[in-house]
């Protein structure tokens, strides 16, 4: 059983965790926060129910205005509103419009996108880099091409 570090009404914790999300108050609104991980965790607010990130001081990296929300990687979180994808970075900056159906993870800062059945690139930056107009396979081809040449 993992002890993990909680805060509860800015009184520190410890407790053991089974993965189960519990409460916490951020900034005077109780928050459902899920498990913990590199320091940042998804919190989601009850009324709303909606997600956001806060990191482990408690303060808020992305509001809480998005249907879903998932865990950083390399500085960027994938976030979901009206059943489509975009990112965010970790100071809440919208650097993707949600206009995805689906993001796949990055590879060398570059992500395949799809959007319906079409599928095309992005960069980290948010910079189109192949619209998407292609099947996945014309869409992976051109990815290696533009990996082999960075």
């Amino acid at each position: 059983m993992q002890k993990k570090r909680v805060v509860r009404d800015k009184k520190i914790k410890t407790m053991n965790v089974m993965g189960s999300p519990h409460y916490e108050t951020v900034e005077g609104k109780r928050r459902l926060i899920y498990n913990r991980k590199y320091g940042i965790a998804i919190m989601k607010h009850p009324e709303k129910e909606k997600y956001g990130l806060v990191n482990m001081w408690n303060e808020v990296l992305v509001d809480t205005k998005y249907d879903f929300c998932c865990y950083p990687k390399m500085g960027i979180a994938f976030v979901q509103k009206k059943g489509l994808w975009g990112f965010v970075n970790l100071r809440g900056d919208l650097i993707c419009d949600c206009n995805y159906t689906h993001i796949y993870s990055f590879k060398k800062k570059i992500a395949l996108v799809r959007r319906e059945n079409q599928y095309g690139l992005v960069g980290i930056d948010g910079n189109i880099v192949l619209k998407c107009k292609y099947t996945r396979e014309q869409a992976l081809y051109e990815r290696r091409i533009i990996l082999h040449r960075m």
